[in-house]
């Protein structure tokens, strides 16, 4: 697994103050890769803003994933070899508080399809709790024709489409 700040801080000035105010970020190359090294990873404690948003928390980005719907709150992500369960609300506040005053729910306009393939997705995971929570996606590969459509969020973090 990538870790994605430290490549950033190498790239000079501006690529060192994007790397000490952007949360702790990760690059996976599959739901494989994240479970077995999610251990090493090392949660944001940087009081810059927007990194302290994700205050104990990091952010991981995978290349693409298939999404299942399992309720209101929870989603199966899977990849050619692995399975993960994430929550998808973000009436879950992973701090104790109601995320959705800064996010929305990212899983709005997927609509009622049972098994759909994202790309991009980025989850945020909180190493004390073991907690995945799906923060945002691409709908549409590069490839595709039609306009991606991806996540809007009120917090809008650049970090991971610069170098992912």
């Amino acid at each position: 697994m990538i870790h994605l700040n430290q490549l950033v801080k190498e790239q000079g000035l501006v690529g060192y103050l994007l790397g000490i105010t952007y949360p702790e970020t990760y690059q996976a190359t599959s739901i494989r890769e994240l479970m077995e090294e999610r251990k090493e990873i090392k949660p944001t404690n940087k009081l810059l803003f927007p990194a302290v948003c994700f205050l104990t928390a990091t952010l991981v980005t995978l290349p693409w994933v298939y999404y299942t719907k399992l309720d209101s709150f929870k989603a199966k992500l899977e990849d050619m070899n692995d399975s993960v369960n994430v929550l998808t609300s973000s009436a879950f506040g992973l701090w104790g508080i109601d995320e959705s005053i800064i996010f929305e729910d990212s899983t709005k306009r997927l609509g009622k399809e049972t098994k759909k393939k994202i790309y991009k997705p980025t989850l945020v995971y909180q190493p004390k709790t073991d907690l995945l929570w799906l923060h945002r996606f691409n709908s549409h590969g590069p490839q595709s024709p039609e306009k991606n459509q991806e996540s809007s969020y009120n917090l809008n973090l650049e970090l991971v489409r610069i170098f992912a």
